[in-house]
């Protein structure tokens, strides 16, 4: 089983090249439904700017190799967003989320429970609110859909842009 650990700005060009990977243009719709798949694959300097931007950004390593990533956005950032749509489509009661921004796995190492590996070091980290979003039209991704509800999130709202419809899951962890 791969290793997770924090990623650094050092791994930001792997982060690139998985995005590149799980990129939806130039797949086969029906098969990125059941795979999962990316609509946007930043720069090797935005994953930089992410990773040093949120500590809550993690790494699976098999060996040398990096296998899949999970970065985030912290409910600090979410904050300092100025005050519209965007930002206050996360916020509730003044409070914000820790945001999924991306969760991948290279498609050859998918079903190894390395998702699972990289939400759980995720959920572990202690926020008690986290949110990711999730493309549900005009190609519905599926397996991320799927994934997040067997892990316990549940659909907060959908939100209805020009070009897509976007599902807003939540995860509110219980404290013991």
């Amino acid at each position: 089983m791969p290793v997770i650990t924090a990623a650094t700005e050092q791994d930001a060009l792997h982060l690139h090249q998985i995005a590149k990977w799980l990129q939806l243009q130039s797949r086969e719709p029906e098969a990125a439904k059941r795979s999962g798949f990316f609509l946007y694959v930043g720069s090797e300097e935005d994953y930089r700017k992410t990773i040093r931007e949120s500590p809550f950004c993690f790494l699976a390593r098999e060996g040398e190799q990096c296998v899949g990533f999970v970065t985030t956005m912290t409910p600090q950032a979410l904050a300092q967003m100025p005050a519209g749509a965007n930002r206050d489509l996360f916020e509730r009661n003044g409070e914000f989320p820790l945001l999924i921004e991306q969760i991948g796995v290279v498609p050859e190492w998918q079903n190894r429970g390395i998702g699972q590996a990289l939400l759980d070091a995720l959920i572990q980290s202690g926020a008690p609110w986290l949110m990711a979003t999730v493309v549900h039209a005009p190609v519905r991704n599926e397996r991320s859909i799927r994934f997040l509800l067997r892990n316990g999130w549940t659909l907060y709202r959908e939100v209805a842009t020009r070009t897509r419809v976007w599902g807003f899951y939540e995860f509110r962890r219980t404290l013991k």
